[in-house]
């Protein structure tokens, strides 16, 4: 699955279990970020992955772990952790399409108070396999397929 789909899948997630919410994805979140209402709202951030070496296959297959950010924001009149406490539950262990495990909990942290807003971020992540597109003209050709049971 591409990171894009990725993304959409958590924002749905979010917009299907918290409707109130304002939602949006945005490469980074900056610290000078103010919604445009005056209303709870989460920014999804997608900071990069991290891959494993390749495994010893003729294919390169590695392990890559998707990290977001969930920066909740909320006004300052009101209590954050509420919020936070929803998103994390609206997130932690959602199932994603080709994903090794689901969604996990990475970390949450406090981020500050700013412009009238409290933030908190949280991370999560996701493992996926990653296959590299490769030509086979130096690969042996699969010829036959025996259909045996592994211990």
């Amino acid at each position: 699955m591409e990171t894009p789909a990725v993304i959409n899948a958590i924002l749905a997630q979010l917009q299907q279990q918290l409707p109130a919410l304002a939602t949006r994805f945005m490469p980074v979140c900056p610290p000078s970020f103010v919604p445009e209402e005056l209303r709870e709202t989460v920014v999804l951030s997608y900071p990069g992955a991290d891959f494993t070496p390749p495994q010893s296959t003729d294919a390169g297959v590695q392990t890559r772990t998707l990290h977001f950010l969930a920066t909740v924001i909320t006004p300052e009149d009101q209590n954050p952790l509420h919020l936070l406490d929803r998103v994390r539950q609206a997130l932690g262990g959602l199932a994603i399409v080709n994903g090794e495990c689901p969604l996990w909990l990475v970390s949450e942290k406090y981020d500050g108070l700013a412009n009238g807003f409290w933030r908190y971020a949280l991370e999560l992540a996701i493992r996926m396999v990653f296959i590299p597109c490769q030509e086979g003209n130096d690969l042996p050709v699969l010829t036959q397929v025996n259909y045996e049971e592994m211990q």
